[in-house]
C-alpha cells in the first residue's frame, strides 16, 4: 500500500488476537471492534483501492488467525458510521447466526461502496454545529436511520 498511515493501522489491527466468546455476540463485537478516523485533508488524498486493500488484508489476517488457532467460523464486517465519520470494522462468532444490530443493516454485496461513503463524508472534522442548531427544521438529517454493511466469512 502506498498510504503510510494505512500501513500503520494495518500492523496494529493485524497483531490484535481475535476475541471469542461464543455465548456473548456483545463481547465479541466490542472486543474486536476497530475504528479509523481521518480529517478532510486525509480523506482527499486518499485512494479508495488502497483502502479497500487494506480492509482485505485485515480480512486475510484475521482468516489465516482463525484458522491457526482453529476458531469456529466468524463473520468479519465493516462499516461506515457517518455521525462519527468513521470506517469501522469487527468480527463476531458465525454460530450466532446475526449482526450485533438492533435493526437489519443493509448488506452491500462491494466493499468499495464502504470505503467510497467513507471517503466522502462530509463529517470527518465532525458534524457542524449548524447541523444541531437546525434540527427538527426541514433539513435533511444528518445521516439516514439505514445502515449499510460488507460482510465476509472467516471460515
Amino acid at each position: 500500500m502506498r498510504n503510510p498511515l494505512l500501513n500503520e493501522w494495518l500492523n496494529e489491527v493485524c497483531v490484535h488476537e481475535l476475541v471469542v466468546a461464543a455465548d456473548n455476540i456483545n463481547i465479541e463485537a466490542s472486543q474486536n471492534l476497530w475504528t479509523f478516523s481521518i480529517d478532510v485533508n486525509r480523506a482527499a488524498a486518499m485512494v479508495r483501492d488502497d483502502v479497500e486493500h487494506f480492509v482485505l488484508k485485515i480480512v486475510a489476517a484475521w482468516h489465516r488467525q482463525r484458522r491457526e488457532r482453529r476458531l469456529a467460523p466468524m463473520l468479519f464486517y465493516c462499516w461506515h458510521d457517518a455521525q462519527a465519520g468513521q470506517l469501522r470494522i469487527s468480527a463476531v462468532s458465525g454460530s450466532h447466526g446475526r449482526l450485533p444490530f438492533g435493526g437489519q443493516p443493509e448488506q452491500v454485496p462491494d466493499l468499495s461502496v464502504i470505503v467510497t461513503d467513507w471517503l466522502r463524508s462530509p463529517y470527518h472534522d465532525g458534524i457542524p454545529r449548524v447541523e444541531f442548531e437546525s434540527a427538527g427544521s426541514a433539513r435533511e438529517p444528518v445521516s439516514d436511520s439505514r445502515l449499510s454493511i460488507w460482510v465476509t466469512e472467516l471460515s
